[in-house]
């Protein structure tokens, strides 16, 4: 991918850490509630149903799930969002 190809809303080109970030940040967060869940499966095996909601691999599920959102916000909501200059649909 041609890092040119990215440009700000200025038109100057972006630097890849700025448009592989949010991407990261998202990995990271699906990572975190994938394995939460995993982790869940195995704690309602050991323990059966919870008695409470907030136990410790709801709460990584809840951690993951919220950076998921963040992330996506602030790739939306970003004042460097990212534009092709050509081979884009208008």
């Amino acid at each position: 991918m041609d890092n040119s190809s990215f440009v700000s809303d200025t038109g100057r080109p972006l630097p890849p850490a700025v448009h592989y970030s949010c991407g990261r940040c998202q990995a990271a967060a699906l990572a975190t509630a994938a394995l939460g869940l995993y982790w869940d499966v195995g704690w309602h095996i050991d323990f059966g149903r919870n008695k409470a909601l907030f136990t410790p691999p709801h709460t990584m599920i809840v951690i993951g799930l919220a950076g998921i959102v963040y992330s996506v916000g602030i790739a939306a909501l970003s004042p460097l969002s990212t534009t092709r200059r050509s081979g884009c649909a208008s």
